[in-house]
């Protein structure tokens, strides 16, 4: 009985480290991200437009000449993403209009 006591405890003790180390890898995976956002830039169009490509069907993706047509005539409404310093994990576009439809959205006041 000491024996199989014996093993069971070390069993218990080999548990315990390998829970406290699974433990310490998910605390780390859940420390807080530094999210930032940022006026987008000419520059960053290519890499927002491979996001909206890759997030969106073709037919409703953004196109590379309407995501710069944005960033340049409503720049102060589009903004991008930065994680932990990582430039364009992603972007907001907004619109600014009097009254927002459809049709507003292709326009900026």
């Amino acid at each position: 009985v000491r024996h199989s006591w014996a093993h069971h405890s070390h069993s218990l003790a080999c548990m315990r480290i390998i829970l406290a180390a699974l433990l310490a890898c998910k605390m780390s995976a859940l420390a807080p991200l530094e999210v930032r956002l940022r006026p987008a830039l000419r520059e960053d169009v290519d890499a927002l437009y491979a996001l909206e490509a890759a997030s969106y069907p073709a037919d409703e993706a953004a196109s590379r000449d309407a995501l710069a047509y944005r960033q340049r005539e409503a720049g102060d409404f589009f903004r991008v993403v930065t994680v932990d310093g990582d430039d364009c994990a992603g972007f907001v576009c907004g619109t600014r209009c009097a009254t927002f439809e459809e049709e507003s959205m292709a326009k900026h006041d």
